[in-house]
């Protein structure tokens, strides 16, 4: 137990009948060696050979008149000592009061290992105290309960990722499910669940014998005052599961991740984020960034200035705002901003146009907005140039760019180029393209009708431009195949001299005679030359 010294006693009898204040000053922390009980005499000074620190007191406040508290606050830049004796020591070096206490290390952060926080309370007890120390300040609104706030610190952090990414949110692959037949993977990346970032560090491997299932994520935030960890697990049942407070009182957010149907294949559940809210825009104007609502629908955008800003009352020549796209269009599209007249999305006619997922820039020009850039955020390719073919001189796949052989691509992850080529007239039933790959190498198929879509094969074929009505090529649609072919021609035997018909590759009835004005029909023939270059496409 704490107790006053018989210095510290005289010091305070002695500062009141001066009537003038006691400044405390420090607490002293010592490790004294078989420290023992603390004297009935009260009689105690510094054990100066045996101080590890001396620390300026961090705050002190008044509980009553008689009673007043002293607090230090040791961070985890200071240590490395341990410490059982604790001292309060005035601004004239008299030793106030004393403390021993159990064995206590302090430690400093050290690297990637982090240190520990203490904090030490000293309650000094005499009559007329306070007035004596001159604290005008209740203990109450410093004395903090510091799991409390830290608690509190970690809900807001909480609250804010809730606010951005929703009740769930997944990052790129983080956390996909692939795999098939009972053994499955889940790949490595970040997924928000809940509003707590879950991180997963290496694919993690999950088996099941049981069709159709699914598998679901807990996550919840774990730990104790020093550090607090997310704790995810994996919860293979059918559900539905909702959201719970275990039984000491940790929360924990539960959301699907995938499906398994009744063959044991793996149906995406995730929900993907695009680390955008596609309820906001950022105005890019030269009056500077400004976040707006969105409402409205695919064809009429409303933005509306959000609560405590100022409200748009013009627009100027060239004002861009960038969004995400919530809905693809189905016609053509206006934009309202704060209230102003709508005015239309230049060029946007029809369906199909701007789409879903996609970041789109609106540039203002005269009374109309006009597309200034749509992108896919996750990849980064304009979206003008998605589904294109390109000839590529190096067969290396940069970042958002894929060969054109016939892959199945996931619908979810590239809804974007779905939307695309799903409206496309080369878009055919994946059974068509599967039965004969040749004659349907130039389409897209529909992969499994629910989750993926194929891309065109073309390694090894020439491109020809197609003929749209001109009559030149009239008989093919767009994306088909034709084999190659001889064109009827003949060769006069004045070019060609004596020969023998076995040299143009004909029979005794395409044989010349020197000097004939007879041709010879046949022979044979080899496309042109010709270089092979990667043929790739953007999604």
């Amino acid at each position: 137990m704490a107790f006053i010294t018989i210095a510290g006693q005289n010091q305070i009898a002695k500062k009141q009948g001066d009537n003038v204040t006691l400044n405390i000053a420090s607490f002293v922390l010592a490790n004294v060696p078989d420290l023992g009980s603390e004297p009935e005499t009260r009689i105690e000074s510094i054990p100066n050979e045996n101080v590890v620190d001396q620390l300026v007191v961090t705050r002190s406040g008044y509980v009553n008149t008689n009673q007043v508290v002293y607090s230090l606050v040791m961070g985890s830049d200071i240590g490395n000592y341990s410490f059982n004796w604790v001292g309060l020591v005035d601004d004239e070096g008299v030793l106030i009061a004393v403390t021993y206490i159990p064995l206590t290390p302090k430690t400093k952060n050290d690297g990637g290992v982090p240190g520990n926080t203490i904090t030490r309370n000293f309650l000094l007890a005499y009559t007329g105290i306070q007035q004596t120390t001159a604290i005008t300040v209740p203990a109450e609104t410093w004395q903090i309960d510091f799991s409390a706030r830290l608690s509190g610190i970690d809900e807001r952090e909480r609250l804010s990722n809730l606010d951005i990414y929703g009740h769930e949110g997944f990052l790129g692959d983080g956390w996909k499910v692939t795999g098939s037949a009972g053994t499955y993977s889940v790949a490595a990346g970040v997924g928000y669940v809940g509003g707590i970032r879950a991180k997963n560090t290496t694919a993690q491997e999950i088996t099941t014998a049981i069709f159709p299932n699914e598998i679901w994520l807990n996550v919840s935030l774990q730990g104790d005052i020093s550090d607090m960890t997310a704790v995810s697990e994996f919860v293979i049942d059918t559900g539905p599961f909702a959201d719970y407070v275990d039984g000491n009182g940790i929360a924990h957010y539960i959301t699907k991740l995938a499906e398994i149907d009744a063959v044991g294949e793996v149906v995406e559940a995730r929900v993907i984020s695009y680390l955008k809210d596609i309820k906001s825009i950022v105005d890019k104007s030269a009056t500077g960034k400004k976040l707006f609502n969105v409402s409205g629908d695919a064809n009429d955008i409303v933005l509306t200035s959000k609560a405590g800003t100022t409200k748009i009352t013009e627009l100027s020549d060239y004002d861009e705002f960038s969004f995400i796209v919530a809905a693809t269009n189905t016609a053509a599209v206006t934009i309202e901003v704060d209230g102003l007249a709508a005015m239309s999305l230049a060029s946007v006619v029809s369906d199909t146009q701007i789409f879903e997922t996609a970041l789109l820039t609106v540039r203002y020009i005269c009374g109309a907005f006009y597309i200034a850039e749509q992108i896919n955020p996750k990849l980064g390719s304009n979206v003008l140039d998605i589904a294109k073919l390109y000839t590529d001189t190096v067969d290396i796949l940069r970042p958002g760019e894929y060969a054109l052989d016939g892959s199945s691509l996931s619908r979810s992850d590239h809804p974007i180029a779905f939307a695309i080529v799903s409206a496309s007239s080369n878009y055919i039933d994946q059974a068509a393209k599967d039965a004969d790959p040749i004659e349907y190498g130039g389409y897209y198929g529909d992969g499994d009708g629910v989750n993926t879509f194929t891309l065109p094969m073309l390694g090894g074929e020439f491109i020809r431009m197609f003929d749209d009505g001109r009559g030149i090529d009239s008989s093919r649609v767009f994306g088909s195949w034709k084999t190659d072919d001889f064109k009827s021609h003949s060769h006069p035997s004045s070019a060609l001299g004596n020969i023998d018909s076995r040299s143009v590759g004909g029979g005794p009835s395409e044989a010349a005679t020197a000097g004939s004005s007879t041709g010879v029909s046949g022979g044979t023939e080899t496309r042109p030359r010709s270089i092979a270059y990667y043929g790739k496409t953007r999604l």
